[in-house]
């Protein structure tokens, strides 16, 4: 009698358990915690940016990206399909471009930086000019101008992703004079940030920048 006691009561409990410890798991998952740990966004776990041709990891970058329902959220994203295109027609990698322009005007045509930088790449008068562009209010034009010069920066570095990205944010000369990244705070920041989007948005359109692009070099950058 007490062994079938036993039992029936064995086999109540251990399902009970079992429901427990299963409840248990859900909620540490669920709760704001492990979101802030990154479960359940897209992407989470992988490396923070693209492996270099000859296989080894970028530096780490810890960009702060905006979510909206587990996928990459951009303030406006109708200028995606004008972006594709001006990529193209320059042949720059389309999601690099979009990393810069994120970084730099999150996606306002408006924008205006207290240098005079204008619109979504945050052109000068004097770089677009470079280029024989005036109407930097126009978002065409501005991706125009942008893209070239984004394109004439990888050339200049031979390609290297940071050095260029360091370029566009401190201008070509100071990279040359430190032979390298410059050591502001900004700019190290800005590298990194784009590098992390850059990563972010290849994997949104389910492709890897062409290893063309990438750096040949491990180039110093805070994370």
């Amino acid at each position: 009698m007490v062994v079938r006691c036993v039992s029936r009561w064995c086999d109540w409990l251990l399902p009970t358990l079992c429901l427990w410890a299963w409840g248990g798991a859900v909620l540490v998952l669920v709760s704001p915690g492990a979101q802030d740990l990154g479960f359940f966004k897209r992407g989470a776990g992988l490396a923070a940016n693209p492996p270099t041709a000859s296989g080894a990891a970028m530096p780490p970058a810890k960009p702060r990206v905006p979510y909206y329902n587990g996928r990459l959220f951009t303030v406006n994203s109708r200028y995606h399909p004008l972006i594709e295109q001006v990529s193209a027609i320059h042949d720059v990698d389309e999601a690099l471009v979009k990393a810069v322009v994120q970084a730099e005007s999150a996606f306002d045509s408006e924008a205006v930086s207290a240098q005079g930088a204008l619109g979504l790449m945050q052109v000068l008068p004097t770089t677009a000019a470079r280029y024989s562009i005036e109407n930097l209010s126009d978002p065409r034009e501005n991706l125009q101008a942008g893209v070239r010069h984004l394109k004439r920066l990888l050339n200049m570095f031979q390609h290297n992703v940071p050095l260029a990205l360091a370029a566009y944010n401190a201008g070509e000369n100071a990279v040359k004079r430190f032979e390298g990244i410059p050591p502001y705070q900004e700019t190290l920041s800005y590298v990194g940030k784009v590098l992390g989007l850059w990563n972010l948005y290849a994997r949104e359109v389910s492709l890897y920048p062409p290893l063309t692009l990438l750096s040949q070099t491990r180039a110093g950058i805070s994370g």
